[in-house]
């Protein structure tokens, strides 16, 4: 596509992206049922630490355990 223009409007970006924590969380687990290994970790592992996300080694499962994503949204720093 020669010269094909693209632009990208500037926004505000939170890492981890708690505003995304139940689409990461869900989508994650279809990820995961798909390929058999667990995508976006680093996230993840952010998100426990944050007690917002855990990990059952029993049911080798994510999810959610604090706020709703918009609720975390409103505290997040």
């Amino acid at each position: 596509m020669g010269g094909a223009t693209a632009a990208h409007q500037h926004h505000p970006v939170q890492d981890p992206p708690v505003h995304h924590l139940d689409a990461i969380v869900r989508n994650a687990a279809v990820f995961h049922r798909r390929w058999g290994w667990w995508p976006m970790t680093g996230w993840l592992e952010q998100f426990r630490a944050a007690g917002l996300a855990g990990y059952d080694a029993a049911t080798r499962t994510w999810s959610v355990t604090g706020p709703p994503a918009a609720a975390a949204r409103s505290t997040a720093s």
